[in-house]
């Protein structure tokens, strides 16, 4: 159990890398400098609020090098749902369906909303990081 939780360390290789870039290709043709990868689902007010604070600072830094990935974890039932969130919220960033959180669930995700920011390598940055603290560690890299 130690040794799995230790995959999900800063400075260790994102345990979910081959899953992220077998469902979005294209994301690993121009891999950003920084990507957050956030494991949310269409009810989590909280996910949702989050993602609100992180538009401004997707929309600040995407052209830099700066990407976001959002891992829904919402099962089969509730993809409809899902489906409604982002026409109604038009997130802008790229999208990624767990169905059922069965990946999240594999790097002991327990609690929504979850976060890893990644380097260019694949390395661990950061877990959890907030929108603030998200803010102002870019801004300190792309200056």
């Amino acid at each position: 159990f130690l040794q799995q939780l230790k995959t999900r360390t800063i400075g260790e290789p994102f345990p979910l890398l081959q899953f992220i870039e077998a469902r979005l290709p294209q994301w690993k043709q121009s891999v950003p400098k920084y990507t957050l990868v956030d494991f949310w689902y269409s009810s989590c007010s909280p996910c949702i609020g989050q993602f609100e604070l992180l538009k401004p600072i997707y929309k600040q830094y995407h052209t830099q090098g700066f990407e976001i990935i959002a891992v829904t974890t919402d099962a089969a039932s509730t993809l409809q749902q899902y489906k409604a969130v982002l026409a109604q919220q038009q997130y802008p960033w790229r999208q990624c369906i767990d169905t059922a959180g069965k990946q999240a669930q594999s790097i002991y995700i327990q609690s929504y909303p979850s976060n890893f920011l990644i380097n260019q390598q694949g390395k661990i940055v950061a877990i959890n990081i907030t929108p603030e603290r998200l803010a102002t560690f870019l801004k300190k890299e792309f200056l």
